[in-house]
């Protein structure tokens, strides 16, 4: 009686935070700009998951059907994960300070998928989407509005802030001889809200088959991660699409459904790459810019790949947790972001841990979409796939806001299975 007590408790705390984590950043931002103490309103979730963490442990101990669960090989690699980079922390000793950060920003989210796994049942996995879904049409709502009705720095009367002579947070985007703005809703930027949108998309399109108003929903993502003009997200999104179509397809389908979208994929690539400037792929996808004042960002992504590279395999044994990524503008005496999520993990946790990572990844992502008759896990599973390819250009794991929650719900989605 106490361990299903303290499952539905736990259960609804991962609500919570999936409710909740859309809006976090807008909130925390503008309560700390309008009150203080921004770190304080920001640990919030540190300080839900600490709870959970507590209750999870406790049903564990006293329930060994919940206990069973954690008795498989994604759990073992992410035990080796977490205890390789508090190893390498130890040795490296860059500071309790960066520690803590680079905890929160490379293992909270693996912490939130293992709970998830462990209290999940059916009925808690219809809850999470349902939370999401109302959630993230908060979210479409207010990228609308920033787009067509709203002062284009409205986040700035808020809190947001940006540093000088760099792009604010109603970035410009200088493609040809076109300036656009770009908007992040109620994330943190237009990276984040490209990236966070991709779950609901996937979603959306599986629920779609069955009820075909959620295909309006899924209409209403797509104008606002246009206006991300995230190439990153806007890739990963792509994948995850193909994904979700070609593992709902029937068995003797998938292969030429797969075929076809390959195909139209390297048509597009090679007009965006090879054609004219000018034509609407190469303006979108190169940005090629016909002034000074806005430089690419391709020529910053290639650098930023070059020099993590050059970082990782110069010390292979990683330089311990928040010494890269989101930590450093906190932590460090200087900015490390690496954009490459991958090789921010080596980083800071060497080689082995990049290994271990992506196994993590690629062992979920496959358990998720191996079940294509279980809708949430297929978009989940598809939603991972695509963010892991978004995470090759851009750190798409350290957003809090899309990270908690599409691990949330995978980890609810393989924890279901076994009720």
């Amino acid at each position: 009686m106490t361990s299903r007590w303290l499952t539905r408790v736990t259960g609804w705390g991962l609500i919570v935070l999936v409710a909740l984590m859309p809006l976090h950043a807008i909130a925390v931002i503008s309560l700390g700009h309008w009150f203080g103490h921004q770190t304080i309103w920001a640990s919030w979730k540190e300080v839900l998951l600490v709870l959970l963490s507590l209750l999870t442990i406790i049903i564990t101990i006293t329930d060994p059907t919940k206990r069973n669960r954690l008795r498989q090989p994604l759990v073992y690699v992410l035990a080796a994960f977490g205890v390789l980079t508090i190893v390498v922390t130890l040795l490296t000793r860059p500071g309790l300070h960066s520690a803590a950060y680079g905890a929160k920003t490379d293992l909270e989210f693996l912490l939130a998928a293992v709970i998830a796994l462990i209290v999940a049942t059916q009925e808690l996995v219809k809850k999470l989407v349902v939370t999401l879904l109302i959630s993230t049409g908060a979210v479409i709502i207010f990228g609308l509005l920033q787009a067509t009705v709203l002062p284009h720095d409205t986040l700035v009367h808020l809190g947001y802030s940006f540093t000088p002579g760099q792009t604010a947070p109603y970035e410009l985007v200088v493609s040809g001889t076109v300036t656009h703005y770009r908007f992040g809703s109620t994330l943190g930027g237009p990276n984040q809200l490209g990236t966070f949108l991709i779950l609901p998309l996937t979603l959306t399109l599986l629920l779609g088959r069955k009820r075909r108003l959620w295909w309006i929903y899924s209409a209403a993502i797509l104008p606002v991660m246009f206006i991300t003009y995230s190439r990153g997200a806007w890739i990963g999104a792509v994948v995850a699409v193909a994904v979700t179509l070609i593992m709902s397809a029937p068995t003797k389908r998938r292969l030429p459904i797969g075929l076809a979208l390959a195909a139209g994929a390297v048509v597009v690539g090679a007009v965006a790459v090879f054609g004219p400037t000018g034509n609407f792929l190469t303006n979108y996808l190169r940005h090629p810019s016909t002034t000074t004042s806005v430089k690419s960002s391709d020529s910053q992504h290639v650098a930023s790949l070059g020099n993590g590279l050059h970082s990782v395999f110069a010390t292979p044994l990683g330089h311990g947790l928040g010494t890269a990524g989101p930590a450093t503008f906190r932590t460090g005496p200087s900015i490390n972001i690496i954009e490459n999520n991958y090789l921010q993990i080596g980083y800071e946790a060497g080689l082995m841990g990049t290994v271990l990572f992506m196994t993590v990844i690629g062992l979920m992502s496959y358990l998720l979409v191996a079940r294509p008759n279980n809708q949430t896990s297929l978009a989940t599973g598809a939603a991972l796939i695509g963010i892991s390819v978004t995470a090759l250009v851009l750190p798409a794991f350290t957003d809090s806001s899309t990270a908690l929650t599409v691990f949330s719900l995978a980890g609810a989605s393989l924890g279901a299975r076994y009720v």
